[in-house]
């Protein structure tokens, strides 16, 4: 079951990686696809490039390095700083969502703001979309030196407000925004639960123990029930013992990392700590407790 969890923590970690990735490429796209980041402050999309960086690297350092070594310290930091930056996506998702409630303001503020410190901003935008003024054709167009100056000028003339394709074009960003860091938050914090779950989870079914015949390594003692270990008269086939307890059972040891049973290197009962290596010729008797 472990194994399963800890490969579930390296997909998820890869997921982040991803996810990173692609939030930093759709902040980073929006201000040449979409003609309201032109006059907008843009800090949300600046944000979500900066987390999505931070998302990429802890991701892939966690998943590639420490990650790999399943190191407690290293994994509960990991964990945290997912949680973290799954906690400002958050923040970002609200705001973003959140400014869809007042589009009108917003860009109201953002074109007179334009209009009496940056005129070559909203010359641009009045050229990337074909239209003049905000909410009409005469409304705080650029160039200002008549009100009908954009309608008559030779090199806008454009007969439709620029406000209908601000609109769109802000709530279109925002809710990219707003639902790709959202999206980005969900998988950085399973994320950090499944890093968290592969540290705190025990080794079920299994028991590290230590002997001096062996030079204090450890050994894992087989997860099975009892009835599933072999009896202490089949020991016979192994070391051919002759004065062994009858239906005595006995628990194979094997190396860590053993798969099969030719790594057995002896037997003990369950209420010995004795371990005995049956490919050796020290006897033939298994001591009892």
């Amino acid at each position: 079951m472990q194994s399963v969890v800890r490969t579930a923590a390296y997909a998820a970690l890869g997921a982040c990686t991803v996810a990173g990735a692609v939030q930093v490429a759709v902040a980073a796209s929006l201000p040449g696809t979409a003609d309201a980041a032109v006059i907008t402050s843009g800090a949300l999309s600046r944000a979500s490039i900066v987390f999505g960086c931070f998302t990429i690297s802890v991701s892939s350092i966690a998943q590639f390095a420490a990650f790999g070594k399943l190191d407690v310290a290293w994994n509960r930091t990991a964990a945290t700083v997912l949680a973290v930056l799954a906690l400002a996506n958050l923040v970002v998702a609200a705001v973003a969502l959140n400014e869809l409630a007042d589009v009108d303001g917003i860009l109201d503020g953002a074109w007179q703001r334009g209009y009496d410190w940056y005129p070559a901003q909203l010359r641009e935008v009045q050229t990337r979309i074909a239209c003049c003024g905000f909410r009409t054709m005469i409304d705080r167009a650029i160039p200002r030196l008549r009100r009908d100056d954009c309608i008559q000028s030779r090199e806008f003339g454009y007969r439709t407000p620029c406000f209908p394709a601000l609109s769109e074009s802000y709530r279109s960003m925002q809710q990219w925004l707003g639902n790709t860091a959202l999206v980005v938050a969900g998988i950085l914090m399973c994320t950090a639960l499944l890093v968290l779950s592969v540290d705190q989870r025990p080794m079920d079914g299994y028991e590290q123990v230590e002997t001096d015949s062996m030079a204090a390594e450890p050994i894992t003692v087989w997860p099975a029930s009892p009835s599933s270990y072999p009896r202490a008269a089949s020991l016979a086939q192994y070391d051919g013992g002759d004065d062994v307890v009858a239906n005595q059972p006995f628990v194979p040891l094997l190396l860590e990392g053993a798969d099969d049973e030719s790594a057995i290197l002896g037997f003990r009962t369950f209420d010995s700590h004795t371990p005995r290596d049956p490919r050796s010729d020290a006897g033939t008797t298994t001591p009892r407790p």
